[in-house]
């Protein structure tokens, strides 16, 4: 009898014991878990995994999904991560349900692991509540094949940042210089590039004249976080796009050549930068800014998050006290300039959803529209300043109710208050893109906002433009300011007898020098300027051998194939 008991009992705990883990497995099956991948890192990454875990604890519960966040150091990062997991045949790269990139990259993908079609998931009623131009750039195809396949989560746009404490000082100085008010300060409008690079140029005037025993040490005034976007938003401006969909084929990519336009963005950012009057030495121009490098700099809203709130001064060998100013960025004149001049370069990835079933793709959704909504939406946005995409959050009013509602729980403890220097980025940029409704309920106003297309080999171009473009024409100045420090060694009574290769050259080994500077020597008899004077000019004459009409010309043509043989490249791979 007994082991009979024994073996009922044992036989009911076994019964049990089965049943338990079924009911766990039941559980954890229905527990939806969605993966997403962003380029968001540093501040960005912190609060958007608060926003992550906020979701998993309000609305994941409801829904019982639950969203688990992977960072990468870049954009290139991720989508090298995901064109490889992508072109995987044997699936055994690891492929999230969510990444957020740019629209090129997700392209590739959308070819290989097919992306939802937001429609399908969204009412035509839900779709306008978001600014139209944002929901614009993420689709492809045309008529009846047209898809949504990225949805807009956040944009940033370029700004000029000022260090507007150090900027006053600078105005007040050079109108003590002229011993007249030339200069009102309230009256100074950087609205095109030619406004700035004047006083770019008296700034390195000024700041050369400060330490008169050492000639060619000026600084440069201001500096660009991204000559890409100088370079696309610059054409942009004068009626061109540089990159433009093949009619025949959405998937390749076609580039647009105007020599004179290309030409303006030449004279107003790369000679600038070989005469010393636009640089960047830090990896970012707040870097600059913070080390009194630069007054100011071509940046983005989001790098209002490091925007310094101190900046080293020479007098002092110090620190001290900045304000920020934020303005609009100024553009490049062109032929046919009107008052719809687009001032804002609006960039950002979106979200793209990658096909795995209508539950898992509702699931993924369900964050993305929770992340969307206004209100969340636009704590994400004020916080990493970033512009939001929901045309309720354009109204200024809502933008200060809701900063102002953050900064009382703040004052509570319960978080964290917005930094000046956000706030004041966020007001400025939202009234100065200040976007309005039309008859088609479009929110964007043509004449302040570019949205470029990011079409297949965007990213690619954009590097070309950074390595031939920006790297070329900061070589092209350290290659100008060697010459003016060998100069700077050199006395004008070292030149009379000198002879090229003379022993008296010292430690110039520096070709360019050595020929600037028997340029000089053979321009010293009767030479009825100073010597400082024949020495600037001949200076201006290496300059322009390398800046000038010819220098272009040999660049550009350079410039143009390679942009011609890597999209070939690109369109040839799809």
């Amino acid at each position: 009898m007994k082991k009979s008991k024994v073996i009922v009992i044992l036989v009911i705990i076994l019964f049990v014991l089965i049943q338990m883990p079924s009911c766990v497995k039941d559980s954890v099956n229905s527990r939806k878990v969605v993966y997403i991948w962003t380029y968001y890192k540093g501040a960005y990454k912190e609060i958007f995994e608060e926003m992550v875990d906020e979701f998993n604890k309000e609305k994941g519960v409801e829904n019982n999904t639950v969203v688990i966040h992977r960072s990468f150091n870049s954009i290139y990062d991720i989508d090298y991560a995901l064109t490889r997991a992508a072109k995987d045949k044997s699936r055994s790269l690891s492929m999230p349900d969510i990444f957020i990139t740019y629209k090129g990259v997700g392209m590739l993908v959308d070819k290989e692991r097919p992306l939802i079609d937001f429609n399908d998931y969204y009412s035509k009623n839900e779709l306008n509540k978001y600014v139209k131009d944002f929901v614009e750039m993420g689709k492809v195809g045309k008529g009846e094949n047209e898809r949504l396949i990225m949805f807009p989560v956040a944009k940033s746009a370029d700004i000029l940042m000022i260090n507007d404490t150090d900027f006053k000082k600078f105005i007040s100085e050079l109108n003590k210089i002229y011993d007249m008010k030339q200069y009102n300060y309230d009256e100074i409008k950087l609205e095109k590039y030619e406004d700035l690079i004047k006083f770019a140029e008296l700034y390195y005037d000024y700041t050369d004249k400060l330490t008169p025993r050492v000639p060619f040490d000026g600084k440069a005034m201001f500096g660009m976080d991204s000559v890409a976007n100088y370079f696309f938003i610059g054409l942009k401006q004068q009626g061109t796009d540089f990159l433009y969909r093949d009619d025949n084929d959405e998937y390749k990519t076609k580039a647009s050549f105007n020599k004179d336009h290309i030409k303006r963005l030449w004279d107003n950012y790369y000679t600038p930068t070989v005469k010393g009057y636009c640089a960047k030495k830090g990896r970012f121009v707040t870097e600059d800014i913070g080390l009194g490098r630069l007054l100011m700099g071509v940046s983005y809203t989001t790098s209002s998050i490091y925007f310094p709130k101190e900046a080293y001064d020479d007098e002092s060998d110090g620190l001290r006290e900045i304000d920020l100013k934020v303005a609009k960025v100024p553009y490049i004149s062109s032929d046919d300039e009107n008052d719809d001049v687009q001032r804002f370069f609006i960039q950002g990835g979106g979200a793209f959803v990658v096909d795995g079933g209508r539950a898992k793709n509702e699931a993924a959704v369900s964050f993305i529209k929770w992340f969307t909504d206004t209100h969340k939406n636009a704590d994400f946005a004020i916080r990493a300043s970033y512009f939001p995409v929901t045309q309720e959050a354009y109204d200024e009013k809502y933008i200060e109710n809701h900063i102002e509602n953050i900064n009382k729980l703040a004052n509570k403890g319960e978080e964290q208050p917005i930094d000046k220097n956000v706030l004041t980025t966020l007001i400025n940029g939202v009234k100065q893109y200040k976007p309005k409704k039309d008859e088609d309920n479009r929110l964007g106003e043509v004449n302040v906002a570019y949205t470029p297309e990011v079409l297949v080999g965007y990213e690619e171009v954009r590097k070309i433009i950074e390595k031939s473009f920006e790297k070329k024409a900061n070589d092209t100045a350290e290659k100008v300011r060697k010459v003016k420090r060998d100069l700077a060694t050199v006395e004008q009574i070292d030149l009379s007898s000198l002879k090229e290769g003379d022993i008296r050259l010292g430690s110039i080994r520096n070709k360019d020098s050595i020929d600037v500077i028997m340029k000089i020597k053979s321009r010293l008899k009767g030479n009825k300027d100073s010597y400082q004077k024949l020495v600037e000019d001949v200076v201006e004459e290496f300059i322009e051998e390398n800046t000038g009409e010819e220098a272009f010309g040999i660049w550009y043509e350079d410039f143009k194939k390679e942009i011609e043989n890597e999209l070939k490249h690109v369109n040839e791979s799809q």
